[in-house]
């Protein structure tokens, strides 16, 4: 069983692990954190071995696979940087797909790509990289998810959606057919969105209305 670092620590990186520990295809050596006072500590029974500036080491070292396991409140930037890490480093990125996830067997997927319990990927549907599908979403058939877009709990996208990379989908959200979401956008939890969103834009409400920009 070949190894693999997992980079995060926190509640959304049990999630991970529990899929990985389903798909019984990697072996997780460790996990990455930032904050070295947590160095030691086990993480559903996985240890934390270092931060990220150690991830060059591991690598060398002879671990080859990785998967980004950090959430997000909605900027994800931080998961954008750390994949990019990553990669640069040399790691081949895994997808982890948990084994109770309804997926189309045409559907498409890049690399680094986490789909949770009970959520549902349509066929022709087209996922990037580094991107999350979160437990009971639903991204319906001929959908465009862009890179570094995270997907929460219960979220709903209608058929022929595009959401732009580095886009957030707050939990319970609903996006009607054909719509295009830019890139960067933050959609609140329970908005309803029926029209196009431009870049950077802060959605919420029923209907959805900009709030802001970020």
């Amino acid at each position: 069983m070949e190894e693999l670092i997992l980079i995060g620590a926190g509640g959304h990186a049990k999630a991970v692990l529990e899929i990985l520990k389903l798909m019984d295809t990697y072996r997780v050596v460790g996990l990455i954190e930032k904050d070295r006072q947590k160095m030691g500590r086990r993480i559903l029974g996985i240890p934390i071995i270092g931060s990220d500036e150690c991830l060059s080491d591991f690598y060398n070292e002879g671990i080859k696979h990785a998967l980004i396991a950090v959430g997000s409140t909605g900027d994800n930037r931080i998961r954008k940087d750390l994949y990019n890490t990553a990669k640069s480093i040399g790691f081949n990125m895994i997808n982890a797909f948990h084994p109770k996830a309804i997926i189309s067997q045409y559907s498409k997927f890049g690399e680094g790509n986490v789909v949770m319990a009970e959520s549902v990927i349509g066929p022709d549907v087209e996922i990037g990289n580094n991107v999350i599908i979160n437990t009971a979403a639903v991204v319906e058939h001929d959908c465009r998810i862009g890179d570094h877009v995270h997907i929460a709990p219960g979220s709903k996208i209608a058929g022929g959606v595009e959401i732009g990379d580095e886009s957030f989908v707050g939990i319970g959200a609903v996006i009607i057919q054909g719509i295009k979401i830019g890139k960067n956008v933050l959609i609140g939890a329970g908005a309803v969105i029926i029209n196009d969103v431009p870049d950077n834009a802060v959605v919420v409400g029923v209907p959805g209305k900009i709030i802001a920009y970020r």
